[in-house]
C-alpha cells in the first residue's frame, strides 16, 4: 500500500481544501463508517485506523472510477403530429378542447347541410372532414404545424466537442449522458472514442406516436457491462401540451463488472412538461404529480433489478429543484429514503447547502429570456486553462463567500441534477465511497450559422470519483 497520510486521503475525497474533513473522526464520518462510531452518548468510540481508512481510498485493491453525470443539451428539433394523433386516438371529443360544439350547431358553422338518417360523424366524414380539419377550419389552427419544437443551438459542434474533448480525452471512466436524442449526435460522440469504450443507449423511439427516444447514453471504459435493463415511463404527460409525451423518457440500468464486485448504475431523465409552442404547459402541481409517478416507477424498477450484494447509484436530471426544500426536493427525499439512497450532494459535513448550487441555467421561454452565461444565475466560474486540451473549469465552490449560488429567482432554476448512492448495508460485497461532487460548466464557445453558445450545455456536469474497495 502507498504511504497515505491523512492529508492525502482527505484530498482524494475532496479536491476543495475548505471542505475537506479535518480529523480521522471526520474522515470516518465522511466515509459513512457508522460501525466505528458511537450509536449512543454513553457508548465509547471504537478505534478507527488510519491504515484502514487509507485502504478504503488508496489501497492496492481499491478501484477508482472517474464519474460524470451530464445533460448534454443535444435536443434535436421535431414536429409532433398532434392533428393526426387526435384524428386516430381522440376523435371528435377533441373539439371541446377548443370550445367547438359537436352537434347541429357545428354543421351550421361549417355550412354543411344535415343528411336525414345519417349521424353527425358520418355527415362530417362524407364531407371529407376529420377532427383536426374541423379545428383548422373553425379556429385556423393547424395542429400538425402548431407544436414545432426547434433544435438546440450548434448541435453538431457541441456533439463533436463532447466526443473529442470531454469523453474522448479519457479523463472519465463512466459517463451518464442525457438529451443525446438524435442518431447523428450519437454517432458524432461515439466516433471520437477509442476501443477502450463501450456504450449502451436507453429506450429508443419505437412505439405508437413516439417521435424520439429517451436520450440516455451510457459510456464506460476499462470495465465490462455485464447486465443491462431499461424501461419507458408509463406516465410521460399529455400529448396535447407536453413535448415529453412524444418521447420515450425512462430508465437505463447498466451493471459494471469490477474486480471488487458489480456496480449498478441507474440513470434517468424525468418529465418536465410543456414545451409545445402556443400551448400552455402543466402547472407546478401537475408537473410534480407526473414526476412523482415516474419516481415511483423508478423505485419499482430498482426493486426488480437490484442485487443486494451490489451498491447502486441513481443519477440524472430529475427536473425537481433541490433548492425548493419543502416542495420539489421533498418528493425526491421521501422517494429515495424508501430504498436507502442518500443524496451525494448532502454528505456528512454539509458539503453543499440545499439553498444553493445551480446545476442548470434558465433557457425556456423567448430568446430574450435565455441565459447564455452561467454567471448570470449566480455560478462563479474558474478560468479555463488554455494550455489544457481537456475542459477543466469547475465552479469556484472553494472561494470564501462565493461558493454558493443565491436562492433561485426563476421557476426552473436551481439544482436539477443529482447523484444518489446506496447507503452501506451488511449485504454489500464491497465498500463504495464517493468524493465530493464538483460542478463543471464546460465553457466552450460555438458558432453555427448565427447560433452561438458559450457553454456545451444549459446544465453543468456533476463530476466525482468513486472508490470501490474490498471489505
Amino acid at each position: 500500500m502507498k504511504n497515505y497520510s491523512l492529508k492525502t486521503i482527505q484530498a482524494a475525497l475532496d479536491p476543495v481544501t475548505e471542505w475537506r474533513p479535518k480529523t480521522i473522526l471526520d474522515t470516518a464520518r465522511r466515509l459513512h463508517w457508522e460501525r466505528h462510531l458511537p450509536t449512543t452518548l454513553d457508548e465509547p468510540l471504537r478505534p478507527i485506523s488510519l491504515r484502514h481508512i487509507a485502504g478504503r481510498i488508496g489501497g492496492p485493491q481499491t478501484e477508482r472510477l472517474r464519474f460524470l453525470s451530464y445533460n448534454t443539451y443535444l435536443l434535436t428539433g421535431f414536429s409532433p403530429p398532434i392533428g393526426r394523433w387526435i384524428d386516430d386516438t381522440i376523435g371528435w371529443d377533441a373539439l371541446s378542447w377548443f370550445g367547438i360544439p359537436y352537434g347541429g350547431a357545428l354543421l351550421a358553422i361549417l355550412g354543411i347541410v344535415p343528411i336525414p338518417g345519417l349521424a353527425l360523424g358520418a355527415v362530417l366524414k362524407a364531407a371529407g372532414l376529420t377532427p383536426s380539419k374541423v379545428i383548422k377550419q373553425v379556429t385556423n389552427i393547424d395542429l400538425n404545424d402548431l407544436g414545432r419544437i426547434g433544435g438546440k443551438p450548434t448541435l453538431n459542434q457541441r456533439a463533436d466537442v463532447i466526443g473529442r474533448h470531454l469523453v474522448g480525452s479519457n479523463v472519465y471512466d463512466v459517463c451518464c449522458l442525457s438529451e443525446v436524442f438524435a442518431e447523428d449526435t450519437h454517432k458524432r460522440i461515439l466516433s471520437s472514442l477509442d476501443n477502450t469504450w463501450d456504450h449502451r443507449m436507453g429506450p429508443d423511439a419505437s412505439g405508437a406516436w413516439t417521435i424520439i427516444g429517451s436520450g440516455l447514453l451510457f459510456l464506460a471504459r476499462k470495465w465490462p457491462i455485464v447486465r443491462q435493463a431499461s424501461i419507458v415511463y408509463a406516465e410521460r404527460g399529455n400529448k396535447q401540451r407536453d413535448s415529453d409525451a412524444w418521447a420515450n423518457k425512462g430508465i437505463l440500468l447498466n451493471v459494471l463488472r469490477l474486480a471488487t464486485g458489480d456496480l449498478e448504475i441507474f440513470q434517468t431523465h424525468t418529465f418536465y412538461g410543456g414545451g409545445l409552442p402556443n400551448l400552455s404547459g402543466p402547472s407546478s402541481h401537475e408537473r410534480r404529480a407526473v414526476i412523482q409517478k415516474e419516481l415511483d416507477e423508478l423505485v419499482a424498477f430498482y426493486h426488480l433489478h437490484h442485487n443486494v450484494k451490489n451498491v447502486a447509484i441513481i443519477t440524472g436530471d430529475f427536473n425537481l429543484n433541490g433548492a425548493d426544500v419543502t416542495g420539489d426536493y421533498s418528493h425526491i427525499e421521501r422517494t429515495f429514503a424508501k430504498i436507502n439512497m442518500r443524496d451525494a450532494w448532502m454528505y456528512p459535513g454539509q458539503l453543499h447547502r440545499n439553498d444553493g448550487g445551480y446545476t442548470c441555467r434558465y433557457t425556456d421561454g423567448s430568446d430574450s429570456e435565455n441565459e447564455k452565461d452561467f454567471s448570470n444565475v449566480g455560478a462563479v466560474l474558474a478560468e479555463q486553462d488554455p494550455a489544457l486540451s481537456m475542459l477543466t473549469t469547475y465552479c469556484k465552490d472553494d472561494v470564501p463567500g462565493k461558493g454558493y449560488a443565491p436562492p433561485p429567482t426563476r421557476e426552473g432554476t436551481g439544482r436539477m441534477d443529482y447523484i444518489f448512492v446506496e447507503n452501506p448495508t451488511p449485504e454489500h460485497a464491497y465498500h463504495l465511497d464517493v468524493s465530493r461532487i464538483l460542478r463543471r460548466s464546460f465553457p466552450q464557445k460555438t458558432d453555427d450559422g448565427g447560433e452561438q453558445e458559450l457553454f456545451l450545455s444549459d446544465h453543468m456536469g456533476l463530476d466525482c470519483t468513486l472508490f470501490l474497495s474490498p471489505l
